[in-house]
């Protein structure tokens, strides 16, 4: 009985003090991130914008797509970018986007593989490919290993 409710409690605070809200216009984002899709996404519309907000954190997601790709790219209350992510799971992200040192150590390992999602973590960056396989680095662009 006491799990039940501890576990009732939580569920309600987090409720509480998490809020979705569609944010209605691009002017609503962090400066850094309107940059960021200005010069990486060119010909790309704001499909939709949702502004998660908890007591302590803000986070943005935004889909972008043109007639043919869509991406979601999550950025912090700043504005850094969080992770970048091919909806579809196959179209290649903008290799604009990803650091140099990661896109040129998949083109040298994996030259037939795309890559179709970034994420950057607080001591890592993450990139998954088409195959299946997900690469980490260090936050320099170093390999470390393949993730499981």
């Amino acid at each position: 009985m006491k799990k039940t409710i501890l576990c009732t409690m939580a569920a309600i605070a987090a409720l509480f003090f998490s809020l979705t809200v569609m944010a209605q216009t691009r002017n609503e984002l962090p400066k850094n991130a309107q940059t960021l899709i200005d010069k990486h996404f060119k010909g790309y519309t704001i499909s939709h914008i949702e502004k998660e907000r908890d007591i302590l954190d803000v986070e943005y997601k935004v889909y972008l797509s043109n007639n043919k790709n869509t991406y979601k790219l999550e950025f912090d209350k700043n504005g850094q970018t969080k992770s970048i992510e091919s909806v579809d799971n196959s179209t290649s992200l903008p290799l604009s986007v990803i650091p140099i040192k990661i896109s040129q150590h998949v083109k040298r390992k994996y030259p037939s593989a795309r890559i179709i999602e970034w994420e950057k973590k607080r001591k890592t960056q993450e990139v998954k490919l088409n195959t299946g396989l997900e690469l980490v680095f260090n936050l320099g662009g170093k390999f470390l290993r393949i993730d499981d």
